[in-house]
């Protein structure tokens, strides 16, 4: 008999599938782990900031990210990393992304991919600067406002709850 958590597992990645399927190649799924699966590795193709060897500020399109839904999911949060490189606010340097405090067992794994894509492209409407994980990221941010975001890549989405952005 499965469990609450393991529906809600099953329901979660049902969306992923349907929300990648529908992403027109804007994002992609690498791979999954645990059954149901708790781990994912989500290619994303909108542009982002990175910093070349020489320190220099470059556009990146293609990053990976790795999402970590714990024990105690839904009812926490899910935890996600960088495995490729990103120069942004909300990234810290060992690559762990901060999502903010805001997460209720309402919300989905379909979404918090969502937020992640907004995030990368430094969607004003998702960014928080009163807190960054990486300070010189934040500084750039804000001496370059017109500058973000820093793409328009719309990432396809079943129906969101209101007030939630939708990527279509």
């Amino acid at each position: 008999m499965a469990t609450p958590r393991d529906r809600r597992l099953h329901s979660d990645h049902e969306k992923v599938l349907r929300l990648i399927s529908e992403s027109g190649g804007t994002l992609r799924l690498v791979s999954t782990g645990g059954r149901p699966p708790t781990t994912y590795v989500v290619e994303y193709h909108c542009p982002s900031l990175v910093k070349d060897e020489l320190g220099a500020i470059a556009i990146r399109d293609k990053h990976q990210v790795e999402i970590t839904l714990g024990m105690n999911y839904p009812f926490g949060q899910p935890a996600a990393r960088m495995l490729t490189p990103v120069f942004n606010p909300h990234v810290y340097r060992h690559n762990a992304i901060c999502l903010g405090v805001v997460w209720s067992a309402a919300d989905t794994l379909d979404t918090l991919v969502l937020r992640i894509g907004a995030l990368l492209q430094l969607d004003p409407r998702v960014l928080d600067a009163r807190s960054p994980a990486n300070g010189e990221a934040n500084r750039w941010v804000q001496e370059n406002r017109s500058r973000i975001p820093l793409g328009k890549v719309r990432f396809k989405a079943a129906a969101q709850p209101p007030g939630r952005i939708e990527w279509s």
